[in-house]
C-alpha cells in the first residue's frame, strides 16, 4: 500500500527542474502565464449648422442716345432679389473602452510536488517500500520509489575534509616525530596528501554527492546536488540520524556480489581507494601516538542495495 504523503511533511531537498519536467509529461503540462485583452471602440458624431442667407439686389440704369437726325431714349429698370435658407445636422459624440487582463498562475515549489506526487500515485507508477526493502521483488530499475530510514553522518568528503584540516594543523613534519613508520612510507605520504585536495575537488563537481540513508534492509544511496537543498536545511548533516523519506527513480540495483562505489565519479574509484587506505595506514599509527585523526569511512556500500536520483527528501 502506498504511503500518501503528510501534509506535515518537511521538504528539505527538492529538484525543481525535476520536478516541473516530469509534472509537464505525467499530468499534461500547466499554464504558468495566461492574457487575455478584450478592446471595444464605439465612435458616434452629432452636430448641428444653420445657415441664412438673404441677399436683395436692385439696378436703376437710363441710357439716352442722340446722333444727327436720330434722337433715341432707352431707360432699364432691373431688380434682382435673392433668398435662400440652409440648415444642416450632424451629431458627432466619441467612445473608446479597451479593457486588458492578465491572469498570472503561479504554482509554488510544494504544490508542484505535491501535484506530481498525487499524479504517481493515480498512475501506480510510485513504488512505496515499507520493511526490508529487498524482499520487495518487484523493484527494477526505472521504478519511482518511495522509501524511508534515517540519514547517515558516513561521508568521504566529510572525512577528507577533517583529515585535511588536522594534518594542516599538525603539519607534515611535526608528524614525522610521532610516526613510527618507514622512513619512505611518510614520503609517500607527502605526494598522497598533495592528491587528497584532487580528490576532493572531484568529489565535489558539479556540486554532487553521494547520501547514505539507513533502511531495514541495507544501506541505500542517494545522489544529492546541494543547490537542490533549502537554504534554511542547506546542510544535510543538520538532520543525522533523523528519519526521512526519499522519493527518487532506481537507476542501479545491486546483488549480494556487487557494491556501490563512493568514490565512482572520479572516474578510478580503486585507485582512489588505495590513496585513502594509505592515509588511514598511517593515521591508525599517529593515533597510537595519542594524536586523534578521523577514521576513514567505507568506499563502498556492498552487497544488496540501490542507487536512488531523488526528486525530494522530506523529514
Amino acid at each position: 500500500m502506498l504511503l500518501i504523503l503528510n501534509i506535515t511533511d518537511l521538504l528539505i531537498y527538492l529538484d525543481e527542474g525535476l520536478t516541473k519536467n516530469l509534472n509537464s509529461l505525467i499530468i499534461n503540462g500547466y499554464i504558468e502565464k495566461r492574457t487575455s485583452k478584450w478592446i471595444e471602440d464605439r465612435t458616434i458624431s452629432a452636430g448641428v449648422d444653420f445657415t441664412d442667407k438673404d441677399l436683395y439686389f436692385q439696378e436703376d440704369r437710363q441710357m439716352k442716345d442722340e446722333r444727327d437726325g436720330y434722337k433715341g431714349k432707352s431707360y432699364n429698370n432691373a431688380c434682382n432679389t435673392t433668398e435662400g435658407k440652409e440648415n444642416r445636422q450632424n451629431l458627432d459624440g466619441r467612445r473608446f473602452c479597451r479593457r486588458e487582463e492578465e491572469l498570472t498562475r503561479i504554482y509554488t515549489s510544494f504544490e508542484l510536488h505535491s501535484q506530481l506526487m498525487n499524479s504517481l500515485i493515480d498512475s501506480n507508477l510510485l513504488k512505496s517500500v515499507t520493511g526490508d526493502w529487498r524482499n520487495n521483488q518487484d523493484l527494477k530499475v526505472g521504478d519511482y520509489i518511495e522509501i524511508t530510514g534515517t540519514i547517515s553522518s558516513e561521508s568521504v568528503l566529510s572525512y577528507l575534509d577533517v583529515f585535511y584540516d588536522a594534518v594542516n594543523c599538525i603539519g607534515i613534519s611535526e608528524m614525522k616525530k610521532y610516526c613510527t613508520c618507514d622512513e619512505k612510507i611518510l614520503n609517500n605520504f607527502q605526494l598522497v596528501f598533495k592528491q587528497m585536495e584532487h580528490l576532493n575537488t572531484l568529489l565535489t563537481s558539479n556540486d554532487t554527492k553521494d547520501l547514505i540513508i539507513k533502511t531495514e534492509g541495507n544501506d541505500v544511496v542517494v545522489i544529492v546536488n546541494n543547490k537542490n537543498f533549502f537554504d534554511t536545511y542547506s546542510n544535510i548533516f543538520d538532520e543525522v540520524e533523523c528519519p526521512c523519506k526519499v522519493i527518487g527513480k532506481i537507476v542501479k540495483i545491486c546483488s549480494k556480489n556487487e557494491h556501490i562505489h563512493l568514490l565512482r565519479k572520479t572516474g578510478h574509484p580503486q585507485f582512489y581507494e588505495n590513496l585513502l587506505n594509505c592515509c588511514c595506514d598511517i593515521g591508525n599509527n599517529i593515533n597510537d601516538s595519542g594524536i586523534i585523526l578521523p577514521s576513514q569511512p567505507k568506499c563502498k556500500v556492498e552487497g544488496e542495495t540501490i542507487l536512488i536520483i531523488p526528486i525530494s527528501v522530506c523529514i
